[in-house]
């Protein structure tokens, strides 16, 4: 059996994505969470109708800009 679960993180504020500065608040995407109540096992995901909020543009340098 599976479930979807909303992210928190401080309280009640959502585990968000940041996808820019916004007026007063950061602008994001919600982080959701499917979990497979069998194994445990947890997926992190945002909704469909968000990705067109997410710049996915390619950074080859990505994995290369973290440190251990």
């Amino acid at each position: 059996m599976e479930k979807t679960y909303r992210t928190k993180t401080y309280g009640e504020m959502p585990l968000k994505l940041d996808t820019g500065k916004g007026w007063i608040f950061p602008k994001g995407v919600e982080v959701k969470a499917h979990v497979d109540l069998e194994t445990g096992q947890v997926s992190f995901f945002i909704a469909p109708e968000d990705l067109d909020k997410v710049d996915c543009k390619f950074n080859p340098n990505f994995w290369t800009n973290w440190s251990a």
